[in-house]
C-alpha cells in the first residue's frame, strides 16, 4: 500500500500516504486540477479476485479516500483520462490467477463518484495491453493495443464506438508504449501466448490508422517501462528477457531517437515523420507517380518530396512506347508524371495542296490527331507539307511577306513598317502603313509627328515646331517671317509672337524704369512693346524678375525672398527686420522708427505709438541696458524708467514691489510692505491679535462666512488659541475674559488678569492648587509624596551616599 511521488524539481522520491488497500497492476490517473490521482482496478498480492473500489488520494491534504466503484472488479487493466476529465477503464482480468481476458469497458466520473457507467463492449478482449489518448481527424479518442493479439481499436468519447484500426506486425501484451511528441504512439517488447518475447518497436500513425516498424531494441524484453523525455528521444528500461524462467531481468537501458527529416532510415518508423522514402526519411509520403525523396533524384533537398528531374526514371514507372502511340517516352517529365510525346510529334503521314497542309501529330495528351490547316501565311512547298521560312514575298500568300525568313501577315493601317509591300494599304510613310501617299508640305502620317495626335496610319497636319519632310524654308528673324516650322495647321509657322527682333533698352518715365523691347506678333510683323519694371531694377534692356540684394530694386524698395518689396513709412506701426526695409532707414524694437531712438527709456514699439520714438516708463525695452540694481536690502532702491526722461533710468520702483513680507509675533501682527515709488518702503503699522494669538502670519480670528479650511478666520478649538487672561469657548469658538484661575497642565495656576501662582512642592490641577497627595505624581520633582501624611516632602538622602 505504499505509495512515494517522485518530485522533478529536486530529483528526489517523497512518501505520501498509503493506499487503503495495497493493490497491484491497476490503473492510476492524474486529474487535470493536479491535486488528485485515482487508483482503479488491479488485486492484491494474495487476493484469487480484481478490486472494484477507486480510491483518490487527495495530494493537498495527503489522504485517500474511496469515491467509488468499478462495476467489475478487474486487474492487468488501463485506465484513460477523457478530454471531459472521466476515466475510460478497459480489458483486463476478474481473476489474476485466470488469464481470460475481458472485452468490456467502463466509465468512471471523478466528479460524481459512484459506480462506473459501462460503455459499448471492446471490439477485441485485451488484457496486458496499453492505451493512449490520440489525435485522429482532429478528435480525441483512445487507442487500445495490443494485449496477446495484434489488433488495434479506437474509442470514440462523444459516440460511444469502438473502431477497429490497422494492426500491428505481430500479436503481443506485456509491451510497453509511450505518447511521442508528434502524436503518434511507439510500442515496444512484450510477450505473446506463445511466450516468444520480442525486441520489436512500431509506431502507430494517427494520419494513416495504420503500424509502422522501426529499429528494435537491443535486447528483447517484456514488462518494461519506456518514458518520453522532454526532447522527444524514448528512455527504455528494465523488463524480462525471457518467458519464467526465473527472476532474471533486463538490466541495459535503451535510447530511441526518431531521425530526423532528410537523414538515412531502413524503415518508415524510424523517422519522426513516420515516412522512409528511398533511404531517407521523407516529410510526406511521396508516393506519387515520378516522385522522389532524395535530393539526387530531385535536385532538391534530401527528405523534401519533389518531381523527379525531367528526363530521369529511376524506379522504371514510365515504361516508353512508339512515336505513333503519342504515349510515353520512357523518361519523367520533371513536373511529377511520365512523359509523353511532345505536342506537334508527327504520328501518321502529310499532305499539302492549294494552300492547305493535312499532317497527324500528337497532343501532348498521349493522342495523334489529325490536322487539317491552312499554310497562311505561307504556300505549300511540295505536295507533302507547307513552307516553314521563306527568302521571297513568293513564297507568302497573297496576305502576307517575307520578313527575316519568316511570312507575317501583312500589317494594318498604323503599324510600324520599313517598305510599302509590308503594308495593306501598300503605303509606308514616316515608318508606319499610311492610309494614303500623303504627300504635301507640313503633313505626316504618324501620331508622333501630328498636331492633333492622330493614331498612326491617318495622315494629318504635321505637328508645331516640326518639318518632317524640309518643305519650309527659314527667314531672317529680324523680318518676323517664316522660322522653317510647321504651325500646325498644315502650312509653314511664322516666328512666334514674342520672339526678339530688335535689341532691348532700358528707359526711365519719372515714376520708374521701363524695358523697350521688339517683338514679332506671330503673324510676320516686329512690334515695339515697353514694359514697366514695377520695384524692380533694369539691366541689358530686361527688367529684373528677381534680386539678389537691394541694388537690384528701387531706391524705395528692398530685396526680400528674391522679390522687391516696398519699403515701409515710419510712425504708421509697420513692422520690420532690419532699417534697410523703412524709408527712414530706421529698425528700431521691430518697427519703421521715426528717429534711431537709442535712449535707455525710450522706445519704438510702444502701444499706440508704435513707429514713433516715444518716452517709456518701466524696464527699458528691446536690447537696450537694464537699469541699475538696487543696493542689496534696499528693492526700493530698484532705479526704472519714468516715462519722461529719455536718457536715463530716473524713476523708482513702486507698490508692485514687495518690500517687507507679512509676519506675526508676540500677538501682533505686521502687514506687507510694497514700495512707495519715491524709493521708500512704508513704516509698519502692527495690529494686536488680542483677544486671539498668531497664526502663522496672521492674527486668528473670528469671522463670519469664514471659508471652509481657512485656519485662520475659524476662530479658537483651545485655550492655546487665547491670549493668557482669556479662554476659549467651544460653543462659540471665540476668546473671553476669564474669571478664574487655570491650572497650566502642571504645578502653575495662570490667573484672570494674566499672573501666575506657582504650587509647588505640589502640582495643580483644575482653577486650584493641589494641598495634599497620594502619590508622587500628585509632586513636583524633586519632591517626593509622604504616604502617611500624605504630603510632598524632599526625598530622604541615600544612606550609600555617605
Amino acid at each position: 500500500a505504499v505509495v512515494e511521488i517522485y518530485r522533478f524539481a529536486t530529483s528526489t522520491w517523497q512518501p505520501v500516504a498509503p493506499m487503503p488497500v495495497g493493490r497491484i497492476q491497476f490503473g492510476a490517473v492524474g486529474l487535470p486540477d493536479g491535486k488528485r490521482i485515482v487508483a482503479l482496478g488491479g488485486h492484491r498480492v494474495t487476493s484469487e479476485n480484481a478490486l472494484a473500489p477507486v480510491d483518490t488520494l487527495d495530494l493537498t491534504t495527503d489522504t485517500w479516500t474511496t469515491t467509488g466503484a468499478l462495476k467489475q472488479g478487474r486487474t492487468v487493466v488501463t485506465a484513460t483520462l477523457l478530454p471531459d476529465g472521466k476515466i475510460l477503464v478497459a480489458g483486463g482480468v476478474p481473476k489474476p490467477q485466470i488469464a481470460i481476458p475481458l472485452g468490456t469497458a467502463e466509465v468512471y466520473d471523478p466528479a460524481t463518484g459512484g459506480t462506473a457507467t459501462s460503455v459499448p463492449d471492446l471490439l477485441t478482449a485485451r488484457l496486458g495491453h496499453t492505451a493512449h489518448r490520440v489525435t485522429v481527424g482532429g478528435k480525441s479518442v483512445v487507442l487500445l493495443v495490443g494485449g496477446l493479439t495484434a489488433s488495434s481499436e479506437v474509442f470514440d468519447p462523444d459516440k460511444k464506438t469502438w473502431s477497429g484500426v490497422g494492426p500491428m506486425a505481430a500479436a503481443r501484451g506485456l509491451m510497453s508504449s509511450v505518447l511521442l511528441p508528434d502524436g503518434s504512439v511507439l510500442a515496444l517488447g512484450g510477450i505473446d501466448s506463445g511466450g516468444t518475447v520480442y525486441s520489436e518497436a512500431e509506431r502507430f500513425d494517427p494520419a494513416t490508422l495504420t503500424w509502422k516498424k522501426t529499429q528494435p531494441m537491443a535486447s528483447p524484453r517484456y514488462s518494461l517501462q519506456a518514458v518520453t523525455l522532454a526532447d522527444g528521444r524514448v528512455l527504455i528500461a528494465g523488463g524480462t528477457p525471457t518467458y519464467f524462467t526465473g527472476t532474471t531481468t533486463v538490466p541495459t537501458v535503451e535510447l530511441f531517437d526518431p531521425i530526423a527529416v532528410g537523414q538515412p532510415c531502413a524503415g518508415p518508423g524510424d523517422c519522426q515523420s513516420l515516412q522512409c522514402v528511398d533511404g531517407v526519411c521523407c516529410a510526406t509520403a511521396c508516393d506519387g507517380v515520378c516522385e522522389a525523396c532524395v535530393g539526387a533524384r530531385t535536385g532538391g533537398a534530401d527528405g523534401t518530396c519533389a518531381p523527379v528531374i525531367a528526363g530521369q526514371d529511376p524506379d522504371d514507372e514510365c515504361a516508353g512506347q512508339e512515336p505513333a502511340s503519342c504515349g510515353r517516352v520512357g523518361t519523367c517529365d520533371g513536373a511529377g508524371q511520365c512523359a509523353r510525346f511532345a505536342a506537334g510529334t508527327l504520328c501518321g503521314a502529310a499532305t499539302c495542296a492549294a494552300g492547305v497542309g493535312n499532317e497527324r501529330r500528337c497532343d501532348g495528351a498521349g493522342a495523334c490527331q489529325e490536322k487539317v490547316s491552312a499554310c497562311a501565311p505561307y504556300r505549300c512547298k511540295d505536295p507533302t507539307a507547307c513552307a516553314t521560312d521563306c527568302d521571297t514575298d513568293e513564297a507568302c500568300d497573297a496576305a502576307a511577306h517575307c520578313t527575316a525568313k519568316q511570312c507575317v501577315d501583312d500589317l494594318a493601317t498604323g503599324s510600324a513598317c520599313t517598305r510599302a509591300a509590308e503594308c495593306t494599304s501598300g503605303q509606308c510613310v514616316d515608318g508606319v502603313c499610311c492610309e494614303s501617299a500623303c504627300q504635301g508640305a507640313c503633313v505626316a502620317c504618324a501620331q508622333a509627328l501630328t498636331q492633333d495626335g492622330s493614331p498612326d496610319g491617318q495622315c494629318r497636319p504635321a505637328r508645331s515646331g516640326l518639318d518632317p519632310h524640309g518643305t519650309c524654308v527659314e527667314s531672317p528673324v529680324a523680318s518676323c517671317g517664316r522660322n522653317g516650322l510647321c504651325d500646325g495647321l498644315g502650312g509653314c509657322a511664322f516666328y512666334p509672337a514674342g520672339t526678339s527682333c530688335q535689341s532691348a533698352a532700358c528707359a526711365s518715365d519719372g515714376a520708374g524704369l521701363r524695358s523697350e523691347r521688339h517683338e514679332c506678333d506671330g503673324a510676320g510683323t516686329c512690334a515695339a512693346l515697353p514694359q514697366p519694371c514695377g520695384l524692380f531694377g533694369c539691366s541689358g534692356g530686361d527688367c529684373r524678375t528677381t534680386c539678389a540684394d537691394d541694388t537690384d530694386c528701387l531706391d524705395t524698395a528692398f530685396c526680400q525672398g528674391g522679390a522687391c518689396v516696398a519699403r515701409r513709412e515710419a510712425e504708421q506701426e509697420q513692422s520690420c527686420a532690419a532699417g534697410n526695409q523703412c524709408l527712414s532707414g530706421f529698425c528700431v524694437d521691430g518697427f519703421c522708427c521715426n528717429t534711431p531712438c537709442q535712449g535707455s527709456c525710450e522706445a519704438c514699439d510702444a502701444p499706440g505709438a508704435r513707429g514713433s520714438c516715444v518716452a517709456v516708463a518701466g524696464e527699458p525695452h528691446g536690447g537696450r541696458d537694464a537699469c541699475p540694481e538696487a543696493p542689496a536690502g534696499q528693492p526700493c532702491q530698484q532705479r526704472v524708467c519714468d516715462g519722461a526722461t529719455r536718457a536715463s533710468c530716473a524713476g523708482f520702483v513702486g507698490p508692485a514691489v514687495t518690500c517687507r513680507e507679512p509676519s506675526c509675533a508676540q500677538a501682533v501682527a505686521t502687514p506687507e510692505g510694497r514700495c512707495d515709488g519715491q524709493g521708500a518702503c512704508p513704516e509698519a503699522a502692527g495690529t494686536r491679535c488680542e483677544p486671539f494669538v498668531c497664526r502663522g502670519t496672521a492674527c486668528l480670528t473670528l469671522a463670519p462666512g469664514c471659508p471652509a479650511g481657512d485656519p485662520t478666520c475659524a476662530g479658537c478649538t483651545g485655550d492655546a488659541d487665547c491670549r493668557p487672561s482669556f479662554r476659549c469657548d467651544l460653543a462659540s469658538r471665540d476668546c473671553i475674559p476669564r474669571t478664574v484661575a487655570l491650572c497650566d497642565g502642571n504645578d502653575t495656576l495662570i490667573n484672570p488678569n494674566g499672573s501666575r501662582t506657582p504650587c509647588a512642592p505640589y502640582t495643580c490641577e483644575g482653577s486650584v492648587c493641589k494641598n495634599e497627595c497620594a502619590s508622587v505624581l500628585d509632586c513636583v520633582l524633586p519632591s517626593v509624596c509622604d504616604v502617611d501624611s500624605h504630603a510632598c516632602v524632599p526625598p530622604r538622602p541615600n544612606p550609600d551616599d555617605g
